[in-house]
């Protein structure tokens, strides 16, 4: 007999429709997968690092917004406990509301563009949408507290 993709295609199709309903061979694999990737990581803690960190970067850089966005929320549940997210729809409308940054009225690119709290989370602000404004990387790097004036 010979196969044409379309029998192959088939036969793959039922061999997954018969494991997903194989409860226990789930669970082996579950298992096995498990174990053998702590069995790896405690072997190769250096080699498992690096390909966590491969991991990180490639995600970074597939996923631009959603990091910054994590890397915000992460930051302010950390440093200030505080719970409010800021989610990625919200982001995009703050960023598309002002493309200019308040502070040097430049253009900001995606690629250098920053999360600023108008009122710093050490000082009381929110991590909340009405206290976020899109600035670009360098003025947000070196502004100080009389930028606090939100420019719509």
């Amino acid at each position: 007999m010979t196969w044409t993709n379309k029998d192959f295609a088939e036969a793959q199709k039922r061999f997954r429709q018969r494991k997903k309903n194989d409860v226990e061979w789930q669970k082996k694999r579950k298992i096995q997968s498990k174990e053998g990737c702590n069995k790896f990581r405690k072997e190769h803690p250096d080699r498992w690092r690096e390909i966590c960190r491969e991991s990180q970067i490639r995600y970074r850089e597939n996923h631009p917004l959603r990091y910054v966005i994590h890397r915000q929320n992460s930051r302010a549940k950390i440093d200030y406990g505080l719970t409010s997210k800021v989610t990625e729809e919200q982001w995009s409308k703050i960023k598309y509301k002002s493309p200019f940054c308040p502070i040097c009225k430049k253009k900001i690119g995606c690629e250098n563009l920053e999360m600023d709290h108008i009122i710093p989370m050490k000082d009381g602000g929110d991590h909340t949408p009405d206290n976020i404004q899109a600035m670009c990387r360098s003025c947000n790097a070196r502004k100080n507290p009389q930028h606090r004036i939100k420019i719509k």
